[in-house]
Formats: structure tokens, C-alpha cells, sequence
């Protein structure tokens, strides 16, 4: 099989990716200057590694990163003739590391809020999205060496290049605080969020929040008041996506939902649901367990969908729902990076401040009364009566008729399902507080009870 058809399922995905190649060449010296002028806190991972930045951006926009195909070696592999498994999967995992400990930091850079100089001679983020599709295609070869090598002498050999792994801090379970040290040193992205929930100006916001202070309230309960001393206002954009894994550079983007949801009235609309392919090794390699057993989705399932990194129609479709507004996602830097590797315009727009993002478990988190009881989705949710018996069974779609959710009693780790059970319990949590404050009650209250 020729990598060209391994790379792309389309001919128009083929051409997407030998377009991002062709801009990636191009701004590959700017990428160097910027990554290289960036603070050692954003590139450490690289001086550890020793990773060139112009030379790995050369070699994705003109050669695979992948070394062979479904365990043939290919005409860039060291020593083609006589590589076995073992040393295909222990180069090709050297090249994923470097590569992978370049996006995250591309990434980071990218968003840094003090962007280095050489950041304004970017004219988009294509190098980080072609980077990010030709580590999903190596990772997929790496799943497939895997199989013929063994787990165990795979896990050597990324051991091997990685380091041993720490090993993991035993877990206690202790009350969550609202907010860390450094966000209570500087409270301007609580003033933002808000704003966001509540559509209002971050200067009122912030002279409301010093006036309580002032007034001999401490700085954690004049913001958590701040909450409540409005009602929600505005649209918001709900959106969940369910991936095949945990990481951009070896996971695939398979079901998205997302929907418009009026923070004023508490009703979801504009709601879409899709589903995307996966490439033809991925496909022959099935998805993992796990996934199949959290959401249901198969490789099966999956046949004759296009990929979403080569899905240009995909790609806008939800760029016109996320440009110009607030982008609500649970734990939302999972779909951030996502959207930031796979979206052509996503890291652009958020960069920009045309994607302003809220993250409905950092809102739960903050102004949330039980300090013990998780704030998963399925547990907010659960709390806040979007899963109860007289949860919705449909919500208004892009025509205006319904679409039916596929909702039980947990959450089903569906795009769209979650999406609204996700609006569902941050408007309900919001108008609880709201209530309170009306009713001239204390509105920071801490349950610590575990049940």
C-alpha cells in the first residue's frame, strides 16, 4: 500500500494535507525563530530533548513521519532492507516523541499570552495541524509494530526513549478548593468567566467583586457571590466531542455535537450531531476497548466516513458555529487541543479572541457547593437535574425539528447528549445561585458532605 492512500482516505484530503505541507515549509524558519525566542518554561520539554524545530517541520512537510507500512519498511527508513519490527517501532517511536514534544509545545507558544515577536509573521497555525495529522499516522503504525513486537517489548522500548515513569502519588481524597493560589493572586480570568456567563462588562464585574472586599467580605466569597448576583444572559455554544483517545498526535476526532443554548431562557437550539471516519490502518487496527466500551462507537460503524483532519466541509461547519461566539466545553482544553490540531481556523480564531472559551467544570469548580462529590460531567450533571427522571428527550435542531437524545441515566459520552446535559446543569447551578442571592441568602456556601 502506498502511503499515499494510508495519509488520506480522499483525493481532497490528499491535497489539504500537501497544502498544509507547503505552508509548513514555508514557515518553518519562523516557527524555529519563535519556539527558540519563547521562555525556557514554555520549551523545556524540547531543550531536554534536543529537538530541532526547523528540522522537524522540514521533514513532516516533505517526507512521512511514519517509517513503514503496516510493518514494511518504506524508502526513509534506516537500513530498509533489514529492519525488523522491533527496530521500526523503536525509530518511528523516537520520531513520534520529538515530534509530539513539539506540538505540545507549538501549542503552547501559539496561545502564550505574551507571544514572542515572531509570532506576528505567522499567518496561521497549518505547520501544528499538518505536524499534529502526521503523528496520528505514525501512531497508528506504531499500534500496528506494536502487535508484532509485543506489548511487553514495546513498552521497553518507549521506556526506553521516555525514561521510567514516576511513580503515581497515592490518592486521598480531600475537599476540592475553589480556586488555586495563583488565580485568587489574579482573579481576571474569574472576572472573565464571569462576564461570559452573565454577558456583562469585566469592569463591573471587577468593581462589584473590590467593593464587597472593601467592605470586609474575603476575596473568595465576593467572587462567589459575583455568581450569583446576576442571572445568566446570552448564547452560548455548547459543544462535546468523543475521540478515540486521549492525545491530538495519536487520536482521532469521531463524534462531535454541539448546540446554541440561551442562557437567558434555559432552552438548547441550533443543535447538530456528526460522525467522522478513521483512517484505513486505524480501521484495520478497530479502535481501542476502552472507547468502544465508553461510547459504543466501532471502527464498524465508522466505514465510508471521512476522516475529520481531511473533512474541509466538517472543519467549517463547526467554525461557523464557534466564530464570533463563547465556546463551552467540560474540561474544555481537551477540546481546545483537538480543535487546535485537527480545525483549520480554530487556533487562529481563539488566538485572535474571535473563540472566547468557558469551561463549564471550571464554572462548577468555582461556584459550586459540594467540595467532595466530583465535578466528572455525569456528576454535575446529576446534581443539577440534567440527568433526573424529567431529563430532555430531544432538543430543537438546525431546521427547527427535533432531534431525539440518545440520553439515559448517565452520561452517554455521545457529542450532542453530553453538550446538553453539560448547558443543562451549569444554566440549573447558575440560576440556584441567582435564587439565593434574590433571596438575600448567602450565596458561597461549602457542603463537604460525600454523598
Amino acid at each position: 500500500m502506498e502511503f499515499r492512500n494510508i495519509i488520506a482516505r480522499t483525493d481532497a484530503g490528499f491535497a489539504y494535507f500537501e497544502r498544509l505541507a507547503s505552508a509548513t515549509q514555508a514557515d518553518a524558519d519562523v516557527w524555529a525563530r519563535a519556539v527558540g525566542g519563547a521562555s525556557v518554561f514554555l520549551t523545556d520539554d524540547l531543550l531536554n530533548l534536543g529537538v530541532d524545530v526547523r528540522d522537524v517541520l522540514t521533514v513532516v512537510s516533505n517526507e512521512p513521519l511514519r517509517i513503514s507500512i503496516e510493518g514494511q519498511p518504506m524508502q526513509n527508513a534506516a537500513d530498509p532492507l533489514h529492519a525488523d519490527a522491533e527496530q521500526l517501532y523503536a525509530q518511528t517511536f523516537r520520531r513520534w516523541h520529538q515530534g509530539a514534544s513539539l506540538a505540545h509545545t507549538m501549542e503552547r507558544v501559539w496561545y502564550a499570552a505574551r507571544t514572542p515577536a515572531d509570532m506576528d509573521a505567522l499567518p496561521s497555525a497549518d505547520a501544528l495541524r499538518l505536524l499534529t495529522w502526521q503523528l496520528r499516522d505514525a501512531h497508528d503504525e506504531l499500534d500496528w509494530l506494536a502487535r508484532e513486537v509485543g506489548e511487553e517489548t514495546a513498552a521497553r522500548i518507549r521506556e526506553s526513549v521516555t525514561g521510567p515513569q514516576p511513580p503515581r502519588t497515592p490518592y486521598t481524597k480531600q475537599p476540592m478548593p475553589r480556586f488555586k493560589p495563583w488565580e485568587m493572586r489574579k482573579p481576571w480570568l474569574i472576572y472573565e468567566e464571569i462576564v461570559e456567563l452573565q454577558n456583562r462588562d469585566v469592569q463591573d464585574v471587577r468593581t462589584a467583586v473590590e467593593h464587597r472586599v472593601s467592605d470586609g467580605m474575603t476575596l473568595e466569597e465576593s467572587l462567589v457571590t459575583e455568581y450569583g448576583a446576576h442571572p445568566t444572559a446570552g448564547v452560548l455554544v455548547g459543544i462535546d466531542l468523543e475521540t478515540t483517545g486521549l492525545s491530538p498526535a495519536s487520536d482521532y476526532i469521531v463524534d462531535a455535537g454541539w448546540e446554541q443554548f440561551d442562557m437567558t431562557g434555559g432552552r438548547g437550539f441550533d443543535a447538530h450531531r456528526e460522525q467522522y471516519g478513521v483512517s484505513i490502518e486505524r480501521a484495520a487496527l478497530g479502535l481501542r476497548e476502552a472507547t468502544v466500551q465508553l461510547n459504543g462507537i466501532t471502527a464498524e460503524s465508522l466505514a465510508g466516513l471521512v476522516p475529520f483532519q481531511e473533512d474541509a466541509g466538517a472543519q467549517r461547519g463547526i467554525m461557523e458555529a464557534l466564530d464570533g461566539s463563547v465556546m463551552v466545553a467540560h474540561s474544555a482544553n481537551f477540546e481546545k487541543k483537538f480543535l487546535t490540531g485537527n480545525c483549520a481556523g480554530f487556533a487562529e480564531a481563539v488566538r485572535a479572541g474571535d473563540i472566547r472559551i468557558l469551561d463549564s467544570r471550571k464554572v462548577g469548580v468555582h461556584s459550586d457547593d459540594y467540595r467532595f462529590r466530583g465535578f466528572r460531567l455525569d456528576d454535575y450533571a446529576r446534581r443539577y437535574g440534567a440527568l433526573g427522571d424529567d431529563r430532555e428527550r430531544a432538543v430543537a435542531g438546525a431546521d427547527g425539528e427535533p432531534l431525539t437524545l440518545d440520553q439515559g441515566e448517565s452520561e452517554r459520552h455521545l457529542g450532542l447528549e453530553d453538550a446538553h446535559i453539560m448547558m443543562r446543569a451549569m444554566f440549573n447551578q447558575q440560576a440556584a445561585l441567582h435564587r439565593r442571592y434574590l433571596a438575600g441568602e448567602p450565596v458561597m456556601r461549602d457542603d463537604l458532605s460525600e454523598e
